[in-house]
């Protein structure tokens, strides 16, 4: 049995006994309107809105232009995510990259953070969540813990929860980095995912996310996208619970209280 079909038989597994395991997807570095935002907005345009895999788009504040806010208010299923502030490595030697690692002074971490959040607001009102995804996913304990004070609920980065209250994050990044910086592979992929749903089926409760970096995709990526959306679009044994859910969001402030 390949990888996929494994894949496919924890998702019949929960789909005997009545259970869905929870989806949602998630793409890095949005900055401005281009053909791979298009192709990715098109990939989740295709699917019936009741099936479709909740999508939020981490958008880097510096870099957003007005013409992403234009080119967004034609995709109401992509909400949008805040990306660090300038996706800038602030990391000391031995540290991992990182705009907020535990060795740049939390003033200035947060000072940055709010800046990047008051940013956003002003572009993209309503469409902006709460929910803050540190860039290369590495963030100090103390500007997570920092976080609720500025008005940001939730949290995203790779791998499993690491108790953040609101924290929602994505366990399949399917670009290899460290060499070719290409598609990790469709075995390895399946693989991961297949990992990941067995630990959903022995009791682990939070969903699953899947991570895409719409700009640095090869084909063999894209292929693996539309794949992977077809078949967890298609098969009962997958679930898509909006993204406030998956955050624990509460009701979203009034924007102009952020000033």
């Amino acid at each position: 049995m390949e990888d996929a079909e494994r894949f496919c038989a924890r998702l019949d597994a929960a789909a005997e006994t009545g259970r869905t395991l929870s989806f949602w997807w998630r793409d890095d570095d949005a900055t401005e309107p281009t053909p791979e935002l298009d192709r990715l907005a098109g990939l989740f345009g295709e699917i019936e809105k009741e099936r479709r895999p909740p999508l939020g788009l981490a958008v880097i504040p510096d870099g957003a232009r007005p013409a992403l806010v234009d080119r967004l208010a034609r995709e109401p299923h992509i909400a949008i995510l805040q990306h660090g502030l300038a996706h800038r490595n602030h990391a000391q030697d031995g540290e991992k990259k990182s705009e907020f690692p535990l060795s740049r002074p939390l003033t200035n971490c947060l000072a940055d953070v709010k800046t990047g959040r008051t940013r956003l607001l002003q572009l993209f009102d309503g469409k902006l969540l709460p929910v803050f995804v540190p860039p290369w996913n590495n963030v100090s304990a103390p500007v997570v813990e920092g976080l609720s004070a500025l008005g940001i609920q939730g949290l995203s980065r790779l791998g499993p929860t690491k108790g953040a209250r609101g924290e929602c994050n994505t366990h399949l990044d399917i670009i290899e980095w460290r060499k070719t910086r290409g598609f990790i592979g469709r075995e390895a992929a399946f693989r991961l995912l297949t990992e990941e749903a067995e630990r959903r089926l022995a009791g682990v409760s939070e969903p699953i996310g899947v991570l895409t970096h719409h700009l640095a995709q090869d084909e063999a990526c894209w292929d693996f996208c539309r794949e992977l959306l077809t078949l967890l679009s298609n098969h009962p044994g997958a679930g898509f619970p909006p993204l406030q859910e998956l955050f624990a969001l509460e009701e979203p402030e009034c924007p102009s209280s952020h000033g």
